[in-house]
């Protein structure tokens, strides 16, 4: 349920998108990327019909005829490596179909060198087109006008949570099958009633389309993905001692805030206990919570933080167990994990959402979510006491490991049913509202991001002109520089 300030964008933006009034989009966006950040709601379908009648007011319905089901678009918010599925699903498209559009929702260039740089190079079919426009109506008739201008028979869809202009055009085209590429299963985005299929990546996803977005299960399928690796690994050095077992993990931050500290506190006991183990954590983000926390901690020399690095197979090798993020766990990660001989184990805990071994493989009977505490730090002890069972561990692993023939094989059975899906739908229990709890603890203790959504999307004079919103944006704010100066002060870092 939304908080009654989030409810006031919410309306605001409904009704201004209703009298075609262009501010309702930057509205609906700040409306979806609080709901985002809160998760508050899995589905709006209220903001739904506002963007829809935006769209008919502005452009009315687009025709795409094609008569040719080896023709695709690809429309992909991001084209970056390692951000979502991108890679993974501009190869699959290269490979199953004749003509490929890859419609890319931001600027130009792709960085040459990149990983998609090298997919666009290596396959002849795939045509690039980048989005134009310098405003909200300009960039919503460019995606129509490039979806029409392919002729394809189905669009593809890899978009961010709040992506309100694609949803916009594509809700306008008519002849033209769209899929979503479900790459934030757990949280809310838009287009539960625009697109025709889904194809997410676990069960879990599919039970929370069905039971929260009201998605029919033959529409909502389940393509479990693989991680892309370097060929070459490169070594990376940690400074650390050789009889060092290292254990490693590594997220956005906001993965590892939570539940009261759950997971620094496991850790800060799973060192304690095991005077040789290091802590290296690779994290993107807002470092504050991380480096204050450590900074108290008697182990704290044995903690090292790193920023996001490109060679993250190379720190997978040199780490000897690989400890998943919680209260959210990671999924690319994991993958990397198994893929690299890595032993992988997390704590689950009550959250159904941490259940790693559904990313893995639906058969998956390896130990690598534990949702009791004690069992969890006991497994932790085993693996860092011994390299055997660490070895041991791996192998359990090593078995579930995927690739793009295995992407590939699914994804040929998938387009061979037509996109529908006729897997029963799994037995999965979620808990709706400790999951909101959780988000609405890691928002009002650990992150406090939403007054800089509202601002960096409705601007300054969203913030002077509203009394409430002023007074509330500016005592956060001077608390949260008074808690950073604090911080600085007292010097406390990790190493």
């Amino acid at each position: 349920m939304l908080g009654r300030n989030e409810h006031k964008i919410l309306e605001r933006a409904v009704g201004l998108l209703k009298s075609r009034d262009v501010t309702g989009v930057d509205y609906a966006r700040c409306a979806a990327r609080l709901t985002y950040q809160l998760c508050s709601a899995y589905y709006l379908p209220e903001l739904e019909r506002g963007l829809i009648d935006y769209g008919k007011n502005l452009i009315g319905v687009n025709y795409v005829s094609s008569n040719d089901e080896l023709v695709v678009a690809f429309l992909d918010d991001f084209a970056l490596d390692n951000r979502g599925l991108s890679e993974q699903y501009l190869i699959e498209l290269c490979r199953s179909y004749d003509k490929v559009f890859y419609i890319v929702n931001r600027p130009p260039p792709i960085h040459r060198g990149s990983s998609i740089s090298k997919i666009i190079a290596e396959y002849c079919n795939v045509e690039v087109k980048f989005v134009a426009g310098l405003n909200v109506d300009e960039k919503i008739k460019s995606i129509c006008s490039l979806l029409q201008s392919t002729n394809a028979a189905r669009v593809f869809c890899h978009l961010s949570p709040w992506s309100v202009e694609a949803t916009i055009a594509l809700s306008t085209m008519s002849g033209l099958k769209k899929t979503l590429i479900d790459i934030t299963d757990h949280n809310f985005w838009l287009g539960a009633s625009i697109f025709d299929d889904f194809i997410g990546f676990r069960d879990y996803g599919r039970v929370l389309a069905v039971q929260e977005r009201g998605i029919s299960p033959d529409k909502y399928m389940v393509l479990r993905y693989y991680p892309i690796l370097p060929s070459k690994v490169v070594k990376f050095d940690l400074n650390v001692p050789s009889t060092a077992v290292v254990l490693f993990s590594g997220s956005n931050f906001f993965k590892i805030y939570g539940d009261d500290g759950r997971f620094f506190n496991l850790i800060d006991e799973i060192l304690t206990e095991n005077s040789d183990a290091y802590f290296v954590f690779a994290g993107s983000g807002n470092p504050i919570k991380f480096k204050s926390f450590w900074s108290r901690s008697q182990n704290k020399n044995r903690v090292l933080l790193l920023g996001p690095t490109n060679n993250i197979a190379g720190l997978f090798n040199r780490c000897d167990v690989f400890v998943n993020t919680y209260p959210h766990f990671g999924g690319l990660m994991t993958h990397y994990a198994v893929s690299l001989g890595k032993p992988v184990v997390g704590f689950r805990g009550v959250y159904a959402h941490n259940f790693a071994e559904d990313v893995i493989h639906e058969t998956c009977d390896a130990q690598i979510s534990i949702a009791d505490q004690s069992e969890f730090v006991s497994f932790m002890n085993a693996l860092i006491r011994s390299d055997v069972k660490r070895k041991e561990h791996a192998n359990s692993c090593k078995k579930y490991i995927r690739d793009h023939d295995d992407f590939h094989r699914d994804f040929g059975e998938i387009k061979a049913s037509g996109f529908v899906a006729n897997a029963p739908l799994t037995a999965t229990s979620i808990n709706i509202l400790a999951v909101k709890s959780l988000y609405s603890e890691i928002e009002s203790k650990w992150m406090g991001y939403s007054d800089m959504i509202i601002v960096s999307e409705l601007g300054w004079s969203f913030i002077l002109k509203n009394p409430f919103w002023a007074v509330l944006f500016f005592t956060k704010s001077a608390w949260k520089l008074a808690r950073i100066l604090f911080y600085r002060i007292s010097k406390g870092r990790v190493a």
